[in-house]
């Protein structure tokens, strides 16, 4: 994904992903990490998002990152 468009996702959802991560872990340092992977894995390229479906798959995945790490 370009630095540019990834830029605009993180302004604009950056802080619903650090409250979802936040509301599951109760911990604002892993809630941190947890934002910081998901807009990595993100950046890594290898996920294709929909228009118009960036926050559900944002959400998803640190929803996801969240329930792996309290197991």
């Amino acid at each position: 994904m370009d630095p540019e468009k990834l830029g605009e996702l993180f302004r604009k959802y950056g802080d619903d992903v650090f409250r979802l991560a936040y509301s599951y872990l109760g911990n604002r340092t892993d809630a941190e990490d947890v934002c910081q992977s998901v807009f990595l894995k993100l950046a890594e390229g290898k996920t294709v998002l929909l228009p118009g479906k960036e926050k559900s798959w944002l959400l998803t995945c640190a929803a996801n990152l969240c329930k792996s790490q309290l197991r």
